[in-house]
């Protein structure tokens, strides 16, 4: 449900933290001044072509300061824009370059590292170099997607034309990006977004189809006309507000006998699409409603 939109507005779905990390992330930190600024640091360079955020403490070895120098994914965007530009790489690294890393998608988030590797590597048929899980920055929980780095570029290729699952959850499998080609997805991903907020998303395309304002295509019959001309009025009236739209599944019938029910329309509806050589099979009719005065009445509105 993360970044679906209700109501025009994106939802932020996150993992929810416990008050005592919540105030201890947002206390004021009186050594801040006297922290070496990143620029003066040295940056690591890890395994998946990437420069990691400076770790504090020297000592301790890389193994042990996985969640701290956690790779980019395709779809880390929001780290991207918190990061120093000054520490990124435009160099992919080796094993992303000879297309032996692999990125996973829909991992469970219960899952671990050696399970997820067991799973790769076939039990021990295929040589797994190193296996990472992606861990958010701030809730520490994972994000639901790892890397997998192989040994040879052919254990790589094979695992793509493979389905794998965990726990019960497919997972997605793609080769990992290096940095340059993760900048160029998010461009296209970013266009195609533009793109789509450009397009008709209220199907206002739909509007005039079907519409019949001409006097000699309804037999002259004027009182016809200006019942569908006072339609069109309140039509447009009502997509006016912006809160409206035109369904792209659902029709509207006017002009209906008052005897006629529920099952008599259906009837009517699938008759006259199979004359018009619809497939029967390809008729799905959810719902096939008349609209009464009142729930209670029995009386049909036409």
């Amino acid at each position: 449900m993360n970044g679906q939109k209700i109501l025009g507005r994106p939802m932020a779905v996150d993992w929810s933290l416990p008050k005592n990390v919540y105030e201890k992330m947002h206390k004021p930190d009186s050594n801040a001044n006297q922290r070496p600024s990143a620029e003066t640091q040295p940056v690591k360079r890890d395994s998946y072509g990437i420069h990691s955020e400076p770790n504090p403490s020297e000592n301790v070895p890389e193994e042990e300061d996985d969640d701290e120098e956690e790779p980019m994914d395709e779809d880390d965007d929001e780290d991207d824009e918190d990061e120093d530009p000054s520490v990124k790489t435009k160099e992919s690294s080796r094993d992303v370059r000879e297309h032996r890393t692999l990125f996973v998608r829909n991992v469970p988030f219960d899952a671990t590292e050696d399970e997820l590797s067991r799973v790769f590597s076939s039990d021990g048929q295929r040589r797994v170099n190193s296996c990472r899980l992606v861990i958010d920055r701030v809730s520490r929980h994972p994000r639901g997607s790892a890397f997998i780095q192989f040994a040879e570029k052919s254990d790589a290729d094979e695992c793509l034309n493979l389905p794998f699952t965990l726990h019960g959850q497919e997972l997605q499998v793609d080769l990992a990006l290096g940095r340059n080609e993760v900048v160029q997805a998010k461009e296209i991903r970013d266009q195609k977004k533009q793109d789509k907020l450009k397009s008709d998303q209220r199907n206002l395309s739909l509007a005039n189809y079907g519409v019949i304002l001409k006097l000699a295509d309804l037999d002259n019959n004027e009182n016809d006309l200006r019942k569908r001309q006072n339609l069109e009025d309140v039509k447009k009236q009502k997509l006016k507000n912006p809160l409206h739209f035109i369904s792209s599944t659902r029709l509207t019938l006017h002009n209906l006998p008052t005897n006629i029910d529920d099952e008599k329309l259906r009837q009517v509806v699938i008759q006259t699409l199979t004359d018009n050589n619809v497939p029967k099979k390809d008729i799905q009719l959810t719902e096939c409603r008349i609209m009464k005065k009142n729930k209670e009445g029995k009386k049909s509105l036409g």
